[in-house]
């Protein structure tokens, strides 16, 4: 914080996270907190505790004693639940345009949350055009994954949610 007080994208982002945090697939805010320590005014956002993000996950499966793959019925649970928190963002007109693994959190029991980065809402173009409808399949080929979110409202296409691709090791 600086000598103005709170920056307008931070109180922008606390307001969107607190009307999101009631749904199960994005990560709570529990409380927002502004003190003053040694006459400098801070600002501390508590969260839900949970115990990784999606890259750490997937790399401790890559790595260490038994290297293996996801099982694609894990595969199958986190895209499900990565679909229902864009919908519920979504459905609220809000688009978080900083979707990747490290913005995904795990819990114990792999649960699948959309954490807070970059959340923007942009009311005069959702104001303007329908929700869209959004498509999403899984293309398993030799050597990759591709999810392809495809929207057919041309309004949205600003927000670039695009796809998400990562490319899988080759067995080999």
């Amino acid at each position: 914080m600086d000598e103005e007080g709170i920056p307008p994208t931070a109180l922008r982002e606390i307001s969107l996270l607190q009307m999101l945090s009631n749904s199960i697939y994005i990560v709570c805010l529990i409380c927002v907190q502004h003190i003053h320590h040694n006459d400098k005014p801070l600002l501390y956002l508590v969260f839900e505790y949970l115990d990784t993000d999606l890259k750490k996950f997937i790399d401790s499966h890559r790595k260490g004693p038994n290297p293996s793959h996801l099982p694609p019925s894990q595969i199958q649970s986190f895209l499900f639940q990565l679909c229902k928190g864009v919908a519920h963002c979504h459905g609220h007109d809000v688009l978080h345009r900083d979707l990747k693994p490290q913005n995904l959190l795990v819990d114990k029991i792999s649960n699948l949350f959309i954490s807070w980065l970059e959340w923007e809402k942009e009311e005069h173009e959702w104001g303007k055009c329908p929700l869209f409808l959004l498509v999403c399949w899984v293309h398993k080929g030799k050597n990759k994954i591709v999810l392809v979110f495809l929207d057919w409202n041309p309004c949205r296409m600003k927000g670039n949610m695009g796809f998400i691709k990562r490319k899988r090791r080759r067995e080999g």
